[in-house]
């Protein structure tokens, strides 16, 4: 084999298998909430503090971190994130008291966000612009690995054993993992290493912001973190209580969505390609998807099977926006030298979102209904398919004669 293609395959598998373990250090929440609920008697606007605090947090840190992710080693910066991440992990699940478990779990998110801009950075390092679409899809697959892993095995850990060992096993396994990535992983090509360094410039995050028209992307991470998130917090606890599951069958019928949301990333990526690597038009075409289903899952009655469809299609086709918006764009921005920093800056505004509506979400099933939840994620769609239109209007002006 292609010493180079042998690096490369070893190279992604690291990635990816990085990514889908940081959803094992997070997702667990998600799965523990109905035993934290049962064992605490805590409120769900009280559980979602705990969630907010971490995704304002991690949002905070994107922001941060991608910017130094650019300046720093990707390689000893993801692994201090990955090591903190695991034992912090470990602590919140001997952890008994409600701030001291929300301080945790804020940490928890600060250090996860030294993850994907560095990240990204590696990739965009050792693939090539022709390989960039492709890449995009597999690597955004990462996150369907972490939920089935999150969902799955958390799912069965904490039923069978309790809350607290759903934090301390991928703890255990995070902490061992840190030490097999930074063995493993180089942050770049050695031989391409002094050219790479001589044909990027300093080019400023503004001028690349402008340069490839990204402000109006900005409120659709925005817009679609707070969808995303949102179902990936409260998907099992909504399933429970809507159609009156115990935690066992939820988890079961919830592992679905995983598979959904694969296909949506590959949908996506496939309507790039066939457009022509059009970002823009293909996150516009996902969020009508978005848009029709969160209609019909919010005004006609479904049953379990139609419910879990329908829920699907929503997840997925928010999933192919999130892997166009946090994968393609970032490592197309690779030759500027700022694919840390473009992916940390939409990863904040998605994750800062998320962490506002995290909390919001618990309110409003405390003193509504979650439809009331499913109303908001039906007009954030329609919010960010009119910043995409806006964008295209001011497109069409510019390039009028």
């Amino acid at each position: 084999m292609d010493t180079n293609r042998h690096w490369k395959i070893r190279i992604f598998i690291l990635c990816w298998t990085t990514y889908a373990l940081i959803y094992f250090g997070r997702l667990n929440l998600s799965i523990a909430l109905p035993d934290l609920q049962k064992t605490f008697h805590w409120s769900k606007s009280t559980l979602g503090l705990i969630g907010t605090s971490f995704f304002w947090l991690y949002g905070i840190g994107q922001l941060i971190n991608g910017y130094l992710g650019d300046k720093l080693s990707s390689r000893i910066f993801i692994t201090i994130g990955i090591l903190c991440s695991g034992l912090i992990n470990i602590c919140f699940s001997f952890s008994k008291n409600f701030y001291i478990m929300i301080i945790l779990w804020a940490l928890n998110g600060y250090f996860l966000s030294m993850i994907w801009g560095p990240l990204v950075k590696i990739l965009s390092k050792w693939f090539s612009k022709e390989e960039r679409n492709g890449l995009s899809i597999g690597i955004s697959t990462s996150t369907v690995g972490g939920y089935l892993l999150g969902w799955g095995f958390i799912g069965f850990v904490v039923k069978k054993y309790g809350w607290s060992y759903g934090f301390f096993i991928p703890g255990v396994v995070l902490s061992i993992y840190s030490f097999i990535w930074y063995m493993l992983i180089r942050n770049n090509p050695k031989k391409n290493h002094r050219i790479e360094k001589e044909k990027n410039k300093d080019y400023t995050l503004k001028y690349v912001l402008k340069k490839k028209r990204l402000y109006f992307i900005i409120p659709c991470a925005f817009c679609q973190g707070i969808i995303k998130e949102s179902i990936g917090l409260w998907g099992p606890l909504l399933l429970m209580e809507t159609k009156k599951l115990s935690l066992g069958s939820a988890t079961k019928y919830i592992l679905l969505l995983p598979f959904m949301n694969f296909i949506g990333i590959t949908l996506g990526g496939f309507l790039n390609k066939k457009l022509g690597y059009k970002p823009k038009f293909t996150m516009f075409i996902l969020l009508c998807i978005n848009l029709v289903s969160t209609s019909i899952f919010l005004f006609i009655p479904l049953n379990m099977v139609y419910t879990l469809l329908t829920l699907g299609i929503i997840s997925a086709s928010i999933y192919g926006v999130n892997s166009i918006l946090l994968s393609y764009i970032p490592l197309s921005v690779g030759k500027y030298n700022k694919s840390s920093s473009v992916a940390g800056l939409l990863d904040f505004s998605s994750y800062f979102a998320a962490g506002i509506a995290i909390y919001a979400s618990g309110y409003i099933v405390d003193n509504f209904s979650w439809n009331g939840v499913i109303f908001i994620w039906l007009v954030l769609a329609l919010l960010a398919l009119i910043f995409l239109f806006i964008d295209f209007l001011l497109r069409k002006v510019k390039n009028s004669p």
